[in-house]
């Protein structure tokens, strides 16, 4: 009888795709409650989960506690949230050091009056020159890809316009203001990806 509840019990598990819930605590579930060889401790208690509730609450967990009123142990299951997304490390761009502003930018952040010991004074101010440099200068960053393209577009529009109108002086010059955008937005645009694929 024992062997054939274990086997339906086992169809049951393998039907519903069941996986064993993490576990802490005690191992040995059952306690026969007898002395000296008539022992008998056994792990007969177990939590399982389907894939619904371990997408559900990932970190899940089932305490296995020490046995009170029952020869069994008593089991407490937490269902906790997902863990929040951590907030994004912030991530120095080596294509800064080249942007206008960038020297008053630092410049600026630096001059900032802080308190405390050498220490916390430096960590105080590379806190303020992060918040100073994303405040600044990430939006040059922002959406690069899209911008390199048109920046391109208007420099093949502007050369177009040239070969029409070779002669005139104000094409001309906007055709080169045209190129050096490009070619910076393009610049940029390679330190930005390549740093980025090295994080």
């Amino acid at each position: 009888m024992l062997s054939q509840a274990l086997g339906i019990e086992a169809e049951g598990i393998s039907a519903g795709e069941a996986i064993p819930n993490s576990a802490i605590g005690l191992h040995f579930t059952w306690d026969n409650g007898q002395h000296g060889e008539n022992t008998i401790l056994k792990k007969l208690d177990w939590v399982w989960g389907n894939h619904q509730l371990l997408t559900a609450w990932p970190t899940s967990k089932a305490q296995f506690q020490a046995r009170l009123a029952s020869d069994h142990s008593t089991i407490v299951l937490t269902l906790a949230p997902p863990p929040l997304r951590q907030k994004a490390r912030f991530k120095f761009l080596n294509l800064w050091t080249q942007q206008e502003g960038y020297e008053e930018v630092v410049r600026a952040a630096w001059a900032v009056e802080v308190n405390g010991n050498p220490i916390s004074r430096l960590t105080s101010k590379l806190r303020i020159l992060k918040g100073y440099l994303k405040a600044k200068l990430s939006h040059r960053t922002h959406d690069i890809s899209h911008r390199v393209n048109m920046a391109k577009e208007d420099w093949q529009t502007i050369q177009h316009q040239l070969n029409m109108n070779p002669n005139d002086q104000n094409i001309r010059s906007r055709e080169r203001e045209a190129c050096y955008h490009y070619n910076k937005l393009s610049t940029d645009a390679e330190s930005f990806f390549k740093q980025r694929s090295r994080v």
